[in-house]
């Protein structure tokens, strides 16, 4: 039952990034059709049952270029560092997705530079309950800054101390710091 629910998941996926010429068209002047993709990936995130074949296809999606969103990218980095998904064969497909998408073109770095600052912060608000917690920022940090290329570093560091400078003091600027 859970290959089914698999393939079925898979499979809407696939179909829902296929685009006919005149929803190509459409897709030009309504916005509202990649958000309504990007709203159904991230339902299949949250959904435990269906979370590591929605992020195994995803991250196929990233990688081939049919997707770029940063929240998603987000979402894929938190779930690989996540400790509850240890074990889960999730963090082998991610691990190979992140050890394969660093300046493969682009739109991908430009999707990890939007994703470097809402990611470390959501890891350091966390709650005190999230599994969140256990996760060391810095590492994040370390791997999102090693799948940026040349110009990306510098801007990610000009934002990291105008970060810094609004929250000195707070957990997140001082995640900051070390990174820096």
């Amino acid at each position: 039952m859970m290959e089914n629910s698999e393939e079925a998941v898979l499979t809407e996926m696939m179909e829902s990034t296929k685009v006919s010429e005149e929803e190509e068209e459409e897709k030009d002047t309504e916005d509202g059709f990649s958000d309504r993709i990007i709203a159904r990936f991230k339902e299949f995130l949250e959904d435990e049952i269906l979370q590591s074949v929605a992020a195994e296809g995803v991250a196929k999606l990233m990688y081939s270029g049919r997707l770029v969103d940063p929240q998603l990218f987000s979402r894929l980095l938190l779930l690989w560092y996540n400790p509850t998904t240890d074990g889960d064969p999730v963090r082998h497909c991610l691990g190979m997705f992140f050890s394969t998408i660093g300046g493969t073109n682009n739109d991908m770095t430009d999707t990890v530079e939007e994703a470097f600052f809402p990611t470390i912060q959501t890891i350091c608000d966390a709650p005190h309950t999230s599994p969140l917690l256990e996760i060391n920022p810095t590492n994040v940090a370390e791997l999102m800054l090693s799948l940026l290329r040349g110009k990306h570093h510098e801007q990610i560091a000009i934002k990291m101390c105008n970060e810094i400078l609004i929250r000195p003091r707070s957990y997140y600027g001082r995640c900051l710091i070390k990174c820096l």
